[in-house]
This record gives C-alpha cells, structure tokens and sequence, in this order.
C-alpha cells in the first residue's frame, strides 16, 4: 500500500498515478473544505499542459478570457488594457507606458540570481517596477516580496494577456471518486529503515492511533508537514495565502482583477461572476487578516456589515527566491518517500493548481521508481 499524506490536488494527483499503476492507495487527511490550492490566484495558461490534460481528462471545463489586470491606487480602478489606459495610470509616464506595453517575458534559467525587480529595472522602468512589478510581488509573497524571483516575474508577463480559470475543487472531487481517502486521519509519524519507510502513522480524530504498513509515502502537503514527518526543511521563505469569498456590489472591483497598489490589509481582489469577488492576501503564517474592513476601507459602497456567503481558504505557501529550487520529488535521504507539496520544485516559480498537478505526478512517478528498486 501506499500512503498519500494530503488530500488537496497535489495528493489526489499522487493517488491517481499510483492507481493508475495497479497501486493500492490511501490518502490521509482532510483539507476542512475547499481544497488549499483553491487559494492560490494564478491564473491557468495555455502552457500547463499537465493541468489542461488533467481538466479534460476528468470532464472538468476550463473558461480563457482576456482581461489584463487592473491596479487600485487612491480610490480609483485602473484597467491597463490599452494605450490610452496605459497612459492615464498615475505611476506611468509616455515612456514607462510604452515600456510596459512592450514587455516580453524571457523564461529564467535554473539557478539564475536576478530577482523580479532587478529583471524589470532591466527590461521596463523603475516607475514600472515602483507601482506595477511591487504591487504585484507584493500579493505574490507578501512581506517576502523584494525576494520574488526573476522567473515568476517572466511568467506573469507571459500569462498577463488569456488566462484560464478551472474550479479546483471540482477537479479535486473528480479525482477523489472511487479513491480511499480518511478525511479523518492525520500522519503524524514515520517509520523506516536502512532500506526506507516501512510504516505510516496516523492519528484519528477520536485522538486514537492506526499505524499503516507501507510500500512507499507521498507526502503532499505544506513544508511544516515535510519537517515534522521527515526532519527535512525546505529552506524557503513560508508564508500563508488567505482567499476571503463575499457578496459585493458591482461598484466593488468591476474588473476582472484588480491588484492593490495602496498600502493595504489585501493585495488582490478577483470578481469570480455574478456578485462574488475573492480577497487575497499573503501574510505570515498563522496571521489574520481583516478583510472585510480593508475591503470596506477601500471601497466605500461596501458594507462590511452586512456582508453575506463569507467563505474563506487558507493554504501553505512558499516563496521561490532568486535561484532557489524548492524540494525534489525524491528525497535522497530518506528512501521510499517523496514529496509534491507547495515548497516541490515542481511548484516554480510560485505554488499553483498547474504546479500541484506537475507536483503530484512526480512525487507519485518518484514513489514507484523506489518501488523498482
């Protein structure tokens, strides 16, 4: 048997290869309601392969559109979608207009040192990097984000015209069908020897004990999940990604996304259709964050107190700094487990649905190669 620890898409993925290679599979557990890569905001694009396939495998639809973000910066909404926009942005002259419009994003080699700002000052202006490129590495890592990497920013450029939206916990439902998953499990210990793991410990939420034999353990949740059950530290700066979902008025964030320029409480607001726009932002872990007030505070024609289907996401999360490669997907020290959580190195340049999936199946392609062995 093989354990997944972890039932957000990372693990389900996991659990699906290991299926789908005649393994017996059990995934322990539970993500308390939406899946966590639910919080993550970037967006699907036409590149990640592994995702589309995925989504279409299962019957899952994924909605493209284009709509170019949009930057909140005292009071007002800025879509940045034309020249005449680009232009009327309080942070651009003529020339930082015309040095946005024509940035193109350059993929970033393993390795490379530059960050994301030291790339724009580069490739664009520092009125550029001053408003757009900080407000945006801002969401991204939070109080990490003069570390933000060079490659993140070039996926952003990449990604900043279609982008494709796929409701992951529909995707995470499909995968769990037919799948063993005790959603009332949690690992607490592993067992091995010179050979590998040999057993998986789990504690129930009746607070009794079940300890599993074992052919191999993917471990698909945060870096603090890695450490406890391994010892092993990722080495890379931990931060928590907090999603706050609420009925607002039209008035609120009329375009698609709108990242906040502003000193604020929220660093990226998403209208998800209808009446619903998602919060974001990216803070210590563990940190709370007001966001009915800041959303109040930024936008007077919402009423915090009469806000109404509050539903919030909270995810581990990690920030790739320059040269930093995350976790591999087989951990050298200690045989028979692998790892497809957010701090994987299949998660770069920032923690994504598409990176869970690319993740997911590596940690599992991992798991059976030990097997071979």
């Amino acid at each position: 048997m093989f354990g997944v620890v972890g039932d957000g898409l990372a693990g389900l993925v996991a659990a699906r290869r290991l299926r789908e290679a005649g393994r017996e599979v059990v995934v322990f557990g539970s993500s308390g309601g939406e899946p966590p890569e639910a919080a993550f905001a970037r967006p699907v694009s036409r590149s990640d392969d592994a995702l589309l396939g995925l989504a279409d495998d299962v019957g899952v639809a994924v909605s493209w559109e284009a709509s170019p973000d949009a930057f909140y910066v005292d009071g007002t909404v800025h879509p940045l979608g034309n020249a005449r926009e680009l232009v009327a942005f309080p942070y651009f002259g003529l020339y930082d207009a015309w040095r946005w419009s024509r940035l193109g994003g350059d993929a970033d080699a393993p390795g490379a040192s530059e960050s994301a700002r030291e790339r724009c000052v580069s490739r664009a202006t520092r009125g550029v990097c001053d408003s757009v490129v900080d407000s945006l590495s801002r969401a991204y890592a939070g109080a990490s984000a003069a570390d933000v990497s060079a490659a993140w920013f070039d996926a952003y450029v990449e990604e900043r015209g279609e982008r494709g939206r796929v409701a992951v916990s529909a995707l995470c439902d499909a995968l769990a069908d037919g799948v063993a998953v005790r959603s009332d499990a949690r690992a607490v210990g592993l067992a091995a020897d010179a050979g590998g793991v040999e057993s998986l410990t789990v504690e129930t939420a009746t607070g009794g004990r079940e300890t599993h034999d074992v052919d191999g353990v993917v471990v698909a949740g945060g870096p603090d999940v890695l450490e406890s059950l391994t010892g092993y530290g990722c080495g890379l700066a931990r931060r928590d990604v907090v999603r706050v979902t609420v009925r607002a008025p039209d008035s609120v964030a009329s375009a698609r996304r709108v990242v906040v320029v502003d000193d604020a409480p929220v660093d990226l607001l998403v209208r998800r259709g209808g009446e619903c726009v998602s919060l974001y932002a990216t803070v210590a872990p563990g940190e709370n964050v007001n966001f009915l007030g800041a959303l109040g505070s930024l936008f007077p024609d919402f009423d915090p107190d009469g806000a109404s289907e509050v539903r919030t996401t909270r995810a581990p999360s990690v920030v790739f700094g320059p040269g930093e490669r995350g976790v591999p997907p087989e951990l050298a020290s200690l045989p028979g487990v692998s790892y497809a959580g957010v701090a994987s190195e299949r998660q770069r340049p920032a923690p994504s649905a598409a990176g869970a999936v690319r993740a997911g199946r590596a940690a599992a392609d991992a798991a059976l190669a030990e097997v071979v062995r």
